[in-house]
């Protein structure tokens, strides 16, 4: 048997990866005590009706940016190598065979991303693979925690809701920022947005069309 490691995942369009999502995961390791926190560009978003606006390449890469100054910050390309539509169950999977079925996973989502778990492929498959944690967020309305756990009754390790960073950042504003030619210096890291500007990211985008 492999050692032992307590491995958070989170996902995301990443469209850009932005600070928010960094204090997220640095926010989620300390209360949760976890070795690494494995950020995963997804590659087809199955519950989103709007496709990314950046391509997986630069979105991928953006990501290796955002995490290399922090060690326990890994990134992986597992959803956008995988073809058809992005779920959760198999990314999952996917992580048990590269980290091993001893590691313990905490699948790290956004607290409105949370009350649609019972849509997701396979939840119950998801919730006995991992560890739920979901995040609150700023401006949203508190989650039924007590009538989402009844969804899964017979499940011992039910959802934990952590309190997430109070930043008011959205990939949307990012891209708005970058179309209207507005500064993002304090939204994404140094290197993100060196990134952006030296490969046009986002200067073609109508701003009122990037959050339909």
């Amino acid at each position: 048997m492999g050692v032992k490691q307590r491995i958070g995942v989170l996902g995301g369009t990443f469209d850009p990866i932005h600070v928010g999502h960094v204090a997220i995961a640095r926010s989620a390791r300390s209360s949760l005590d976890l070795d690494y926190i494995v950020l995963i560009p997804a590659g087809q978003p199955w519950l989103r009706s709007v496709k990314p606006v950046g391509n997986a390449y630069h979105r991928l890469a953006m990501t290796e940016l955002a995490a290399e100054s922090e060690r326990w910050l890994l990134v992986s390309d597992i959803e956008i190598k995988r073809p058809g539509p992005t779920f959760t169950v198999d990314t999952l999977e996917q992580l048990r065979d590269i980290y091993g079925h001893w590691s313990e996973l905490y699948l790290i989502v956004g607290e409105d991303a949370l009350k649609d778990l019972h849509l997701w492929r396979s939840p119950e498959r998801v919730v006995n693979m991992a560890q739920v944690i979901g995040v609150k967020r700023p401006g949203l309305e508190a989650l039924d925690i007590i009538n989402m756990r009844k969804m899964f009754p017979e499940k011992t390790q039910q959802p934990i809701i952590l309190e997430g960073p109070s930043l008011h950042i959205s990939a949307m504003e990012v891209r708005e920022r970058v179309a209207t030619g507005r500064p993002i210096g304090h939204l994404v890291t140094k290197s993100v947005e060196a990134y952006i500007h030296s490969n046009n990211l986002y200067r073609e985008t109508n701003p009122e069309l990037v959050g339909k």
